[in-house]
Parts: structure tokens; sequence; C-alpha cells
């Protein structure tokens, strides 16, 4: 009756998901408008340069992606393991980090602009467009690394709207500087830039307000060993950092080979894919970000079906996403064209078979992309970095070179059809392949703990309710016995999940959180894990209510004093974590009599 229907991980995605779609997209049209004021009000030089100075925006994403992303996933697994002073190191060390690499890439990058501009600008008229605006992103680089990067954190410290604002409001601020700037103050490219500085400078703001906020649990810490730190950190942050790392050099040769075999006819539509490979990027960025730290907490926890419902949630999305960007490209090719001013005939024949072809990539790009994220989340870096370097580079590009010489720009469209399906393969091959040589102890694509044939599982969900406590109770006792617990002890596991959704119903009663009366129908959603080992008993309750450790009784209550207090002196431990807005207790009990009493 009450098997677990994730409804409760599902609704923690839908959650996040909204805040993190919010940021990509902000980032996305904020790069895409800046790009057309500088063009417009500067002039197409100015454009060309900011384009040749790509490569240091993606130097400075990777880092941010390497110590943000990473220490965020390291800290949401520390978390899901109960390793509260951990996460707290993991968070002061990435911090740290982020504070001294972006230091690094000011101080080094000042120095050595010249040598920068020189490699990234061959061409007299733009090198000193391209110095100017280079120079001045360098400078400002602890605002635009630090920033996004304690985005991350700040999103699995539980606050997926504060992550997005800080976002939001450096994308705002910089188009508004951009016209301020540019048009009033005349500053030209080096306005461009110093907007973009000042954008997360102001998005640097709300970042602080996270440093004083009362909502903020995790804490500056000892370092204790850094290189133990560092490790998980990097771990976690590798593979989309390194997907940042091989853009540049794939979109470079790529317009070698397009501009060889097409003419600027091809780039033209090469770009209008570009735009769609953007796009879908907004939904598996969200859906990505909305993942890993619930993802991260779960395989912390060791709960598999749990981490099954929320990698599927995740690729449902994306699939959903790609699936609507394909009809689109499919069934009006000619409209999308025409939205970016491509209406001749002879290039609006090549556009319309080239979309059509690279929007088949599309659905397997997404696939793709969510796999590496979740291989990269439960520590499978290898399967990750495969993934990030076939697709990312070492498939796409040669394919795209050698099917060219023989199919023309059409080869180009098909070489990303075939390296996205052919890395998707290698990726599902190299998971069976671990599966298989882990003896049993890891299942399926997604790698996930298979349970020992000596331990019987109870994973169920309800609404925190008394009914449905007593209701559970009843079925987690007909559970342990059937499992080999004797009466007095299968009782005793009862009543603590019993006496878990009781407080978990009463402190979320309509009176307590200050809800209208109308609301007193929809009570949280409770999900309960009883795993019965040879040696012990883990009783794992998670709500999505207010912050309370489910087996703490209201301060002053007569259960203060019995029930609850009793509970937690017969348990071996009882922990407790406020991960994503989420509560999870954690009891451990020992089947040893001589450790642990019983309630009868």
């Amino acid at each position: 009756m009450y098997k677990r229907n994730g409804a409760l991980l599902t609704g923690t995605f839908w959650q996040y998901l909204g805040p993190s779609l919010l940021s990509t997209t902000s980032i996305l049209l904020g790069s895409i408008v800046d790009g057309i004021i500088v063009g417009n009000l500067i002039g197409p030089d100015a454009m060309s340069a900011v384009n040749l100075t790509q490569p240091v925006v993606l130097v400075v994403q990777a880092l941010f992606f390497l110590f943000g992303m990473g220490a965020a996933t390291a800290i949401s697994i520390a978390r899901g393991r109960r390793e509260e002073a951990q996460a707290n190191a993991l968070f002061t060390m990435g911090s740290l980090c982020l504070l001294a690499v972006s230091i690094a890439v000011a101080a080094l990058g000042t120095v050595g602009i010249d040598g920068v501009v020189a490699v990234l600008c061959s061409n007299e008229a733009l090198s000193g467009l391209a110095r100017s605006y280079a120079s001045t992103i360098i400078v400002g680089a602890p605002f635009m690394l630090v920033v996004p990067g304690l985005v991350y954190v700040i999103r699995v410290d539980g606050m997926p709207r504060m992550s997005a604002a800080v976002l939001v409001v450096a994308n705002v601020v910089n188009l508004v500087l951009d016209l301020v700037f540019i048009a009033v103050f005349g500053m030209g490219i080096a306005g461009a830039a110093l907007a973009t500085v000042v954008g997360y400078a102001a998005g640097g703001c709300i970042v602080l307000g996270y440093f004083v906020s009362k909502r903020r649990t995790l804490r500056f810490a000892s370092l204790g060993e850094p290189r133990k730190l560092l490790a998980p950190i990097i771990d976690g942050g590798v593979a989309p950092a390194l997907n940042t790392c091989l853009l540049f050099a794939k979109i470079l040769l790529l317009n070698r080979i397009v501009l060889a075999v097409a003419g600027q006819g091809g780039m033209e539509i090469f770009a209008v894919c570009n735009y769609a490979i953007s796009f879908v990027s907004i939904f598996v960025s969200g859906a990505a970000e909305a993942m890993v730290p619930l993802l991260g907490m779960l395989f912390g926890e060791r709960d598999a079906r749990g981490m099954r419902i929320v990698f599927r949630r995740a690729l449902l999305f994306v699939l959903i996403a790609c699936g609507v960007s394909i009809a689109a490209m499919e069934l009006a090719p000619e409209l999308i064209l025409a939205a970016f001013s491509i209406t001749d005939e002879s290039r609006l024949a090549v556009g319309v078979v080239g979309l059509r072809v690279f929007g088949l990539s599309l659905f397997v790009m997404g696939a793709n992309l969510i796999l590496m994220y979740y291989l990269q989340t439960v520590r499978r870096k290898s399967i990750a970095v495969a993934i990030t370097v076939l697709r990312g580079f070492a498939l796409v590009v040669p394919a795209a070179w050698l099917l060219s010489t023989q199919f023309g720009i059409d080869g180009v469209w098909w070489a990303f059809v075939i390296a996205e399906a052919a890395t998707l393969a290698v990726a599902v091959a190299a998971c069976l392949v671990v599966a298989r040589r882990s003896h049993g102890a890891l299942e399926g694509v997604l790698l996930t703990e298979k349970p020992d044939d000596r331990v019987a599982l109870f994973d169920g969900s309800l609404r925190a309710t008394k009914t449905d406590a007593v209701g559970v109770s009843m079925e987690v006792i007909a559970f342990a016995r059937a499992n080999g617990l004797d009466d007095a002890m299968a009782n005793t596991v009862g009543l603590m999940v019993e006496e878990a959704v009781v407080n978990i119903a009463e402190t979320n009663a309509p009176c307590d959180r200050g809800r209208s009366a109308s609301k007193a129908a929809d009570p949280v959603g409770v999900d309960v894990l009883v795993r019965i080992d040879p040696d012990e008993i883990r009783i794992a309750v998670r709500d999505g209510g207010v912050a309370l450790d489910a087996l703490t009784a209201p301060r002053g209550s007569a259960e203060e004093f019995t029930g609850i207090t009793v509970m937690r002196a017969m348990a071996e431990r009882v922990e407790y974590a406020r991960t994503l807005g989420l509560n999870d207790t954690l009891v451990l009990l020992s089947r040893d009599r001589k450790h642990a009493g019983c309630v009868s």
C-alpha cells in the first residue's frame, strides 16, 4: 500500500528545475542580446573582437565548473552520508579554490595580456579591440569566476531561488550597463567588457546576502588535509570543465571545415545549428543542475531507487524538450532559417537539409549530456570524461572532416548524428562492462548498488497524517517480522517510524506553519526506507516540511520524556541533515540484543 511513488523527490526536482532554467536562460539570452548590442552600437569589428576573445571567457567558465560545480557535488554526497563536518570542509576548500584561482587568472593574465592577444588574434586591425576587451575581462576574473562558482554551492544549500537571482541580476545589469557605457559614455568595447564584470559584481551582492542569511547551513571549517578535499571536488567538476575547454577547439576546427566545403553560406547555416544547440542546452543544463545536487545526496545515502527516479525525471524532461526542438526543425525549417534572414533559394535548400539532418543529433545529445552529469556525480569519472571527449571532439571533428570530403556540407550534419550515437553506444557498453565486472555489486547502465541477498528493504511513500503513520507502522512491523526480526524488535522499528511521521504531521500542521485552513488537505510527503542487514537495521525518514529532525520531540512536550526520548536512547546512532530543503533523519539499530533495547 505504501510503496515508493517518487512524489517527494519529483517535487524537489521540479522545485530546483525552475530556478535552474531561469539561470541558464538568462545566461543565453544575455549573451545573445549582448552580442546584438555590441554589433549595433560599436560595429562588426567589435563583434569579431568579442568572438576572438571567447577562449578567455571559456577558461573562466571551465574553472568555475571545476571548483564550483565540483564542490557542490562533493558537498551533496557528503551530506547524503551524514558527514556534516566533511561538507563544511568541502565548502571551505571550494570557496578558497575559486578565490585563489580567480586571483591567479587576474594576475597572470594581466602580466601576459600581450601574449594572450597574440595567440587569439593575428589581425592587426582587431588586435587592439581584442586587447581592450580581454584585459578588462581578465582583471574582472575574481567576480566572473567566484560569483557563478558559488551559485552552485548556494543551490546545494537549499536556496535555488537565490542562486537563480544571482545570475539573473548579473545579466540584467550587464545589458543595462552595455547601453550606458557604450551609448552614453562612449566607452566602446572596453565598456562592453566592463558592463559584464560589473554585472557579476552586482550578482555578488546577492552572494554576500547568502553569507549572512540565517537559512545558510554550510559553514567555514578547518581544512584538515587539503589534498583529500581537493580530489572529490575535481572529480565532481572535471567533466563539465573539460567539455567547456573542448568546445572552443571543436568550433574552431568545424568552422574551418564548413568554410572549406560550403563557404560563407555554409557558415550561416552552421551558425543556425549552433543556436539550436544553445537553445536545447538551456533545458539540458537546467535539468542537469537540478538533478546533480539531489542525485549527490541520494548517492551518499545509497538510495539506489531514489537515484533512478531522479535520473529518469531529468532524462524525460530533456528528451521532451529535445523532441519539441527536433519537431520544429523537421516540420518548419524554412521558418527557422527565415528568422535568421536566410531566404536566398540556394542557401535555403542547403539549410533545410542541414537543419533536418542536424536536428536528429539533438535527441541523442540530450541523453549523452544527462548521462555524463549522472556518471560524474556517482563517481564514474572515467566514463563521464570519455563521453565528454568523444562527443566533444574525438568523434565529431574527424567524422566531419572525413564525411565532408565525400558528401560535402551534408557530411558535416551527419557527423553530428553519428558522433552522438556512437558516443552513447560506447558509454552504455562501458557501463554494462563495469556492472558485469562488479560481480553483482552493481546493476544496469546507471550502475546503482544491487542489494545483497541477505538484505531486506522496505521502501515506501506516504502523507504525513496520523492515519498514514499508523498504517505504515503496521506494514513495517509485518515486513520486519517476515524478514527475521522478533516481535519486540519489529515493534520497535514500526513504532519509531510511526513516531517520526506523527511528529512531522504535527509540526507541519497549518496552525504551526502559518498556513490557511484551505491548505489543511495538503499534508507533507514522506519517504520511509527500512533496511534490515545481518548486523543492523537502518531507518531513514525523509520529508519536505519545515526544518525538523523527525525523532526530536517538541520542547516541553510530554513526549520529550517518554516515547521519542526512549527510542533515541535505544538507537546506536541517530543522525539528522537538512539538505536541498528536505529533512533526512537516519536511525541505526543493532540487531545484537546486548547493545539494543526493545519496545513491545
